[in-house]
């Protein structure tokens, strides 16, 4: 195996070493090639010929090979960063030595031959055989690499245009080919560390893509959810809300995984949409609890009968956004109950006065409060029939008698709209 590791200088330490080390790299950066540094070496010459039959260059200067590229610095360390010609290790085509004491290397790529004539005896064999393999290496996995960023390229252009329809498609070709390119780059014995970093770079950006579909999938679902809301349809919203919670949970678990993107707002709008439906299920139950407090304090039947009926509404609205539905249904049983009862003391009342009416002989005023009074049996016996554990017959009865007082009168009585079961 070839070491891969660390900076060889086969040119003399001199004063100013490590001063020209951080030159190097910040040019190298400069180029975008954080890699390694395996060689630096001194060239007495370096000819450029173009494939094309375009004029020769020549230069002095050195090599720099690193574990991505070699560069070529015609000015040494004090070369720009603009100057710095680069032969990407996935170029080469080969690389060869010559000479007597082999102080010559030849690389040929498809688009130029490199005559580099070193200074000193450096070992250009090894270099040369370094360079050969590092080739093989790049070339087995760079196709996969590209597959990959191409894929990764039409999940942008997919997330900007919204075409949601090819976004799984492109995700998943991404992930593929990096899963196949990490699965070639473990069997392969140069320049791994370089493919591997180029591996994550890619998977940083598709996990960045990631997030930004898991967001504007979240987006999406919590705008129609509220839009649901404000129609009053909060069984409708609930569900939106919940998925849009678990897109925002997945953007929130990437992007911790991933410097691409920040963690903060993806959680800012993940606690929103939590409080949303905190409030879905709570809410109804608070002014549910408000309403039965109102009807245990009425001081007459008509608005006990009125809170008990808003109660029974917010139980209702608390059952379709709640995951555990017992406690509700078992408080549900007891409001009925006590909805019932205040129906059929309302009822009473206003039957009281419809009889005084009819004694003094105001038949119109009499035959509205009976009517009035009938609609609270049949509010009271539609909910008493929900219910097994409450009796309908007395309701029945009540309700046979305000017929019956309509056949001794002369009340023209409305066909009755409740029959018993």
């Amino acid at each position: 195996m070839i070491h891969i590791g660390g900076v060889s200088l086969d040119t003399p330490a001199a004063a100013g070493t490590e001063s020209a080390g951080n030159a190097l790299g910040e040019t190298l950066a400069a180029v975008s090639d954080d890699t390694d540094i395996e060689r630096t070496i001194s060239c007495r010459g370096i000819e450029r010929e173009p494939d094309d039959g375009g004029p020769r260059s020549t230069s002095n200067g050195m090599l720099v090979v690193t574990h991505r590229a070699v560069h070529v610095f015609s000015e040494g360390v004090e070369t720009d960063a603009d100057d710095v010609g680069s032969i990407p290790f996935t170029a080469i085509d080969d690389a060869q030595t010559s000479g007597l004491v082999r102080r010559r290397l030849t690389i040929t790529t498809e688009e130029a031959t490199y005559e580099i004539t070193a200074e000193g005896r450096p070992d250009l064999n090894a270099l040369a055989r370094f360079l050969r393999r590092a080739s093989w290496s790049w070339g087995r996995v760079t196709p996969r690499l590209d597959t990959a960023r191409t894929a990764i390229e039409a999940l942008e252009t997919d997330l900007q245009a919204g075409e949601i329809e090819s976004l799984e498609r492109d995700k998943h070709r991404a992930k593929m080919a990096l899963s196949k390119a990490q699965s070639t780059a473990g069997r392969l014995d140069v320049a791994v560390d370089a493919i591997e970093g180029e591996i994550d770079r890619l998977r940083e950006r598709l996990q960045y893509q990631q997030v930004r579909w898991h967001v504007l999938q979240g987006e999406d679902d919590a705008e129609t959810a509220r839009a649901k809301l404000a129609n009053g349809l909060a069984h409708a919203a609930q569900p939106l809300f919940e998925d849009a919670r678990e897109h925002f949970e997945q953007a929130l678990s990437l992007a911790r995984e991933t410097r691409a993107t920040g963690s903060k707002q993806i959680r800012h709008r993940l606690e929103e949409i939590r409080e949303q439906l905190y409030d879905l299920e709570v809410e109804p139950r608070a002014e549910a609890y408000e309403a039965v407090e109102r009807a245990l304090a009425a001081e007459s039947p008509d608005g006990a009968a009125k809170h008990w009926r808003a109660a029974r509404t917010r139980y209702d609205e608390a059952l379709e956004t709640a995951v555990e539905t017992s406690p509700i249904r078992f408080q549900l049983a007891w409001v009925d109950a006590n909805f019932v009862r205040a129906c059929r003391e309302y009822a009473r009342e206003l039957e009281t006065d419809a009889d005084e009416h009819a004694a003094n002989g105001h038949d119109q005023w009499a035959r509205q409060l009976y009517m009035a009074a009938d609609d609270q049996l049949v509010d009271a016996l539609a909910v008493a029939r929900e219910q097994d554990n409450l009796d309908t017959e007395p309701l029945e009865a009540h309700h046979e008698r305000l017929v019956g007082k309509h056949a001794d009168g002369c009340f023209e009585w409305p066909a009755a709209e409740v029959t018993s079961d």
